[in-house]
C-alpha cells in the first residue's frame, strides 16, 4: 500500500512540473490571443484524444457513463469551471500567485469537509493545521495583489479582483474534480475513460464563448503553441494526475497540487513580462511550508 502511494505522489509531482510549464507558457500566449479560443482548440485536441482511446471499447465505455451519470456530470460541472476560469485568472494574475489560491482551496475544503466529501478517509489534526496554514498564504497573497504589488507590475482593482476571483472558482472546481474523480476510480473506471468523459460540458461553454477571431492568425507557429499546450501541458499531465489521484486519497493529492505555485514561481522568471516579486515569494513559501507539514503528516499516518 505504500509503495502504491509514493508512486502516485511520483505522478502527481511530474504532474505538477509539467503543469507549472503550461501555465506560465499560456499566460504568456493568452496576452495576444483570446483566451477562450486557446481553451476550446486545446481542450478540443485533449477530448478528442482521450475519446478516440475508448473506440474499441465504445459500448462498454458508454454503459459505464450511464452507470455512473451523477458522479460523470459533477466531474464535467468541475472540469469547466476549474478550466475555464484557469484561462482567465492567469490574464490577470503572475502564474504563481494564481496557482497559489487555485490549489490553496482544495486542501482547506477538503480538510474541514471531508466528513462530507470523504467519510471513508478521516483527515489528521495535522492536516487541518497544513491546511490552515495555507490559507494564511492565500490571504497574504490575495491582499498583495489587491494593492497591486505582483510580478505583473501595477494592476487595477477591477482586473485584480477577477484575477482573485476566477481562481478561488477554479479552485473549488480542482477540488471537486480530485474527488469525482476518486469515486469514479473506486466505481470501477480506468484513467483513460475517466479522462474520456470530462469534457463534454468544457467544450459546449467553448463554444458559447466563441469569440471574434478575425483578427488572430493561425499560421504554423500559433498550431505548433495549441498542439504543444495540448499534448505536453494538458494530455501527458493530465494522465499523470489521473493515475496519481487513482493512487492517493484527495487530501495528499490536494496538498501536493499546493507545490505548484512554488514550482511556477522558478518558471514564471523566464517570462520578459514578469517582475521578481519578494512578496509573492513571501505568500508562496507560507503556503509551502504548510502543504510540507501535511504530506508529511499523511505518510506519517500510512507508515505507522
Amino acid at each position: 500500500m505504500t509503495r502504491n502511494i509514493k508512486t502516485g505522489v511520483l505522478f502527481v509531482l511530474l504532474f505538477n512540473l509539467l503543469s507549472s510549464a503550461k501555465v506560465v507558457y499560456v499566460a504568456h500566449l493568452i496576452q495576444e490571443t483570446p483566451a477562450v479560443l486557446v481553451m476550446e482548440l486545446t481542450i478540443g485536441v485533449m477530448a478528442i484524444f482521450f475519446f478516440a482511446l475508448q473506440a474499441r471499447t465504445l459500448s462498454s465505455f458508454l454503459a459505464k457513463i450511464k452507470k455512473e451519470y451523477r458522479e460523470v456530470l459533477l466531474l464535467n460541472i468541475s472540469t469547466a469551471m476549474s478550466w475555464v476560469t484557469f484561462f482567465f485568472a492567469v490574464k490577470y494574475l503572475e502564474p504563481a500567485v494564481s496557482d497559489t489560491i487555485v490549489f490553496a482551496v482544495g486542501p482547506i475544503m477538503t480538510a474541514f469537509f471531508w466528513r462530507i466529501l470523504r467519510p471513508q478517509s478521516p483527515v489528521t489534526k495535522q492536516e487541518r493545521w497544513a491546511a490552515i496554514g495555507v490559507a494564511v498564504g492565500l490571504l497574504f497573497l490575495g491582499f498583495n495583489t489587491i494593492q497591486g504589488n505582483s510580478a505583473v507590475g501595477t494592476l487595477s482593482l477591477e482586473g485584480a479582483l477577477l484575477g482573485l476571483l476566477n481562481s478561488v472558482v477554479g479552485g473549488f472546481g480542482v477540488a471537486f474534480n480530485t474527488i469525482y474523480s476518486k469515486r469514479l476510480s473506486d466505481n470501477g473506471m480506468r484513467v483513460s475513460e475517466i479522462m474520456g468523459c470530462r469534457f463534454f460540458l468544457l467544450l459546449v461553454v467553448g463554444i458559447l464563448l466563441w469569440p471574434n477571431v478575425e483578427a488572430v492568425s493561425f499560421n504554423p507557429e500559433f498550431a505548433m503553441s495549441i498542439l504543444i499546450i495540448s499534448f505536453l501541458g494538458l494530455i501527458i499531465p493530465l494522465y499523470l494526475i489521473q493515475m496519481g489521484i487513482e493512487r492517493c486519497e484527495p487530501i495528499t493529492v490536494s496538498l501536493l497540487l499546493a507545490l505548484i505555485p512554488a514550482i511556477s514561481f522558478v518558471f514564471q522568471t523566464f517570462d520578459w513580462r514578469l517582475e521578481f516579486s519578494e512578496l509573492s515569494l513571501i505568500g508562496i513559501t507560507i503556503s509551502l511550508a504548510f502543504t510540507l507539514i501535511g504530506i508529511r503528516s499523511r505518510f506519517h499516518r500510512r507508515l505507522t
